[in-house]
Order: structure tokens, then sequence, then C-alpha cells
């Protein structure tokens, strides 16, 4: 599922679904729409969930 706006898509703990919900490991039951839509490269360091962080694609 691509995304445009959000870090979510960049991070190893998104997973692509054939539902296409917004899931990741933190959000299992999906991803809040604050978080989604407000996180952004400054705050790649804040814990998702209190048990996951940013884990990006590339790296």
């Amino acid at each position: 599922m691509p995304c445009i706006f959000s870090d979510c898509c960049d991070c190893k703990n998104f997973i692509d679904n054939p539902e296409k919900k917004l899931i990741c490991k933190a959000f299992p039951n999906g991803i809040p729409s604050e978080w989604f839509w407000k996180k952004g490269p400054i705050n790649r360091d804040l814990m998702c969930n209190g048990e996951y962080r940013f884990d990006p694609l590339d790296d």
C-alpha cells in the first residue's frame, strides 16, 4: 500500500495487508489517524504505542 504523507509506510514495522488497513506491529488494530498524519521525521525517535520505534526501510 503506497503512502504519500506519513512516515509510517516507510517503517519496517508497517504491515501491508490485503484489506489495505493502516496497521503496524505497534498498532495491530489500526494506526490512530492522529498518529499517522501528525508524526513526521522530527519525531522518529518517539516510541510507537510504548513498544516499537520508527525503523526505516532503507537501513
